[in-house]
């Protein structure tokens, strides 16, 4: 589970990615398997080349997409959450 001070960065050793436009496709290096990532799915990956507070990444969407923080994060935890879980971001340890 995350919270707002949880650092987070995105997992280049088990992903490759390419940009199609505002969109992306990340190739898992390990089994092969293929996600397409949207526009906002492919802003987070990008937000999270360097480690990033969940709060900070919150606050750089909420600039990027104009929207209310609480929107925000209900809309953005889950998808960290999935992306936590496929091992396509991960938890930086302070």
């Amino acid at each position: 589970m995350i919270d707002l001070a949880t650092k987070l960065r995105r997992n280049e050793e088990q992903y490759t990615v390419n940009n199609l436009g505002e969109e992306a496709v990340m190739m898992n290096v390990t089994n092969g398997d293929f996600i397409g990532l949207n526009t906002v799915g492919t802003e987070i990956w990008h937000l999270l080349q360097e480690p990033i507070s969940f709060e900070a990444l919150v606050k750089k969407l909420m600039d990027i997409y104009e929207v209310a923080e609480k929107q925000c994060i209900d809309e953005t935890l889950p998808y960290i959450n999935k992306m936590i879980g496929e091992k396509m971001i991960k938890i930086v340890e302070n």
